[in-house]
Formats: structure tokens, C-alpha cells, sequence
């Protein structure tokens, strides 16, 4: 027994030497047994705590959570032969989050890549990489890579990997929102109040209709005739930089039409049937039931307990953007394309200069 303490010890220098060089001492713990617990093994866990995290993806959004909990498991060995403690990592990675604001608590998110549950430690989607220290031993230099790669994986939202939760659907509460893809056929008659409304609030900008420009391309047909065509995603997002939150809600709430939420990543839309997202008692008291299964952490002698980082509606609608029903846009978009094609009809409908097209520049 007093063998298998020293051989523990030694095992924690040896760790300790390496982590102490990568991670801040009082943010992490090694822990003997696979729940820290047991101490007839010579499995070991890895407890790195990070106190802020800012999380990015490749669309360029950002998403920050405070005190989370990463646990990787490793394993001690003793070389006979030569007196020496080796150790490995053998991949398995768990985490669990200690703060919450109460968007995320409400939607149930610890990160984009654990399970959309309330668990402790849950097990991570870490797609084709690996966090074990493969058939060998791991060296000082293998360790700190290994402290390293977490810490990357931890800051990045992999959109390609498949994320559990997109940060972007913090905000989207289950029975409040219904998905429409860009692609729905007209569903219901489109308000002409509406699109008169917002056809008039282009023309009043600065650039009126030309700012939409870009979203229209000029291809000819088979029989060289030149026509107008819209991509749609693009005229989207366009309409969205025009028109940003507090003027879309101005609107919808003058006109009483219902307002939607834009999801970039994916192109979809999501009806608001009612305000209660906005109202932040019902988020934190969500916030509060969805946290009750979660457990203390020991790390250094001290418990975490999992917590609100703050009581109020600051962030509740942090990320969300706002937007008309998306088959309000496409009906602007054709008339746009209307006065687009009127326009070039004028013009000729042919090319000017050797071959050369020539673009209606105004519309």
C-alpha cells in the first residue's frame, strides 16, 4: 500500500511539472480513481478549471461562459526495470460548466459541443480528434500539448463538426418559435400595407434600392437574353444590415405583424408567437429548474457551485436578429427584381460595347 502511495506521489510530481508551466496552479487538480474518489487505482483525473472562455466559428460570432470544468482522464505506470513513473492520457474528456447567465442556463447550454442537458460532466463531441496519448507514453512536452489542444477546443464552435448547440439558438425557446426554411411557398397572403411600408423606407435611405444591388445577378439565357435573378440568402442578410433590431421592431410593432428570428448559419427563420422570451422572470426561473441536477466540483480543497452570474434581462436577447417573415422579403425582393428587368427592357436588353454587358446601375 505505502508503494502505491509513492508511486501516486511521484506520479503528481511529475504532472505537476508539466501543467504548472501551461495552466494557472490555483485553476486545476489531479484526483486519483475516474471520479477522483477511489484510491486502490492508478487512474488519475485531470481537473483544469477556465474561468473565461470567449467561444468563436467560423461565421464570426462570439459567445462568452464563465467557469467551466474540463476533466480528462489519464493513467500511471511503473517501469521496473528502471525505477521510473510514466504516465498517458487515454483520451476520454467530460465537462461541466459552473456559470450560467440565465439565457444559457434557460436553454439548457454549457457549450456548443456537450450535450444540450443538465448532466455533470458530460461527455464531449470532440469529432475525429484525439486527446489520448496514443501506444506510448506521455513526455512534459506531451502534457502541455494536451492542456493546450483543450484549451483550443474549448474557444472554438466547430460548425462543421456538428455542434450539439449552436450558440446562436441560446435565444430560440422551444415552443415560442416555429422553423421556416427560405425555400416555404407562400403560406398566407402577404400584407400589401407592409411591403408598401417598407418599400418606401428603402426609397427614403441613402442609397435606396441600389444598396440590394449586389444580391441580383445578370446571366443570359440560352438565346443571349440578358435577365435579372435573385439569391435570396444574399438579399437576406442585406435587408438585415439595412435594417437592424430596433427598426424592424419599430415597424412590426406599429404595423402588429409578427416578428421572426434569423439564423445565419443555417438560413432559417423562427416565428416569435409571443414575447414571454423577453421577459426575464420566466428565463431565470427556467434558468433555475434547468440547474437544479447540477452538482458542487471539488478543485484545491474547495467546492464550485453552480450559480447565476447575473439576475437580470441584459443579455436574454444578446445575438438574436430580428426580421420580417421571410416571405415578406422574397415579395420585396421580386419587386425589386420587377423594376430591375422594367429597367433593362428600356435599356435594350442588349450589350453595348463589343460584347461588353452593360448593368442598369439604378433601379
Amino acid at each position: 500500500m505505502m508503494k502505491m502511495f509513492v508511486e501516486k506521489d511521484r506520479a503528481i510530481n511529475y504532472l505537476v511539472a508539466a501543467i504548472d508551466k501551461v495552466h494557472p496552479k490555483e485553476d486545476y487538480d489531479i484526483l486519483y480513481g475516474m471520479d477522483g474518489r477511489k484510491s486502490d487505482r492508478n487512474d488519475f483525473t485531470l481537473i483544469l478549471r477556465y474561468r473565461n472562455v470567449k467561444i468563436s466559428n467560423s461565421f464570426e460570432m462570439e459567445h462568452e461562459i464563465g467557469d467551466f470544468i474540463v476533466k480528462s482522464i489519464g493513467k500511471h505506470t511503473f517501469i521496473t526495470s528502471d525505477s521510473q513513473i510514466k504516465v498517458k492520457m487515454l483520451g476520454a474528456i467530460y465537462g461541466v460548466r459552473m456559470s450560467f447567465t440565465p439565457a444559457d442556463a434557460a436553454k439548457n447550454y454549457q457549450h456548443s459541443h456537450l450535450s444540450s442537458t443538465m448532466t455533470n460532466f458530460g461527455s464531449f463531441c470532440t469529432g475525429v480528434e484525439s486527446y489520448s496519448s496514443g501506444e506510448g507514453y506521455a513526455s512534459e512536452i506531451d502534457l502541455q500539448s494536451h492542456v493546450f489542444k483543450l484549451d483550443q477546443f474549448l474557444r472554438w464552435e466547430s460548425l462543421e463538426g456538428g455542434p450539439h448547440m449552436k450558440m446562436e439558438e441560446i435565444n430560440i425557446h422551444g415552443k415560442q418559435v416555429r422553423i421556416l426554411q427560405t425555400t416555404v411557398n407562400k403560406s398566407r397572403e402577404v400584407s400589401d400595407n407592409y411591403i408598401n411600408f417598407m418599400i418606401n423606407a428603402i426609397n427614403s435611405t441613402e442609397k435606396k434600392f441600389d444598396v440590394f444591388a449586389d444580391c441580383f445577378d445578370l446571366i443570359a439565357n440560352g438565346n443571349g437574353e440578358l435577365k435579372f435573378v435573385v439569391d435570396y440568402n444574399m438579399f437576406f442578410d442585406k435587408f438585415m444590415e439595412v435594417f437592424d433590431n430596433d427598426r424592424i421592431s419599430q415597424i412590426h410593432s406599429a404595423l402588429g405583424e409578427t416578428l421572426y428570428t434569423y439564423k445565419p448559419t443555417t438560413r432559417s427563420f423562427h416565428r416569435i408567437s409571443d414575447l414571454d422570451m423577453t421577459r426575464s422572470d420566466k428565463v431565470i426561473a427556467k434558468a433555475r429548474h434547468n440547474m437544479c441536477n447540477l452538482n458542487s466540483v471539488y478543485i484545491n480543497g474547495k467546492y464550485l457551485k453552480p450559480h447565476l452570474t447575473t439576475l437580470n434581462a441584459d443579455n436574454i436577447l444578446e445575438g438574436i436578429r430580428f426580421c420580417p417573415e421571410p416571405n415578406f422579403m422574397k415579395e420585396i425582393a421580386q419587386i425589386i427584381l420587377f423594376k430591375l428587368t422594367d429597367k433593362l427592357e428600356k435599356h435594350g436588353n442588349s450589350s453595348t460595347n463589343e460584347g461588353e454587358e452593360e448593368r442598369p446601375s439604378a433601379i
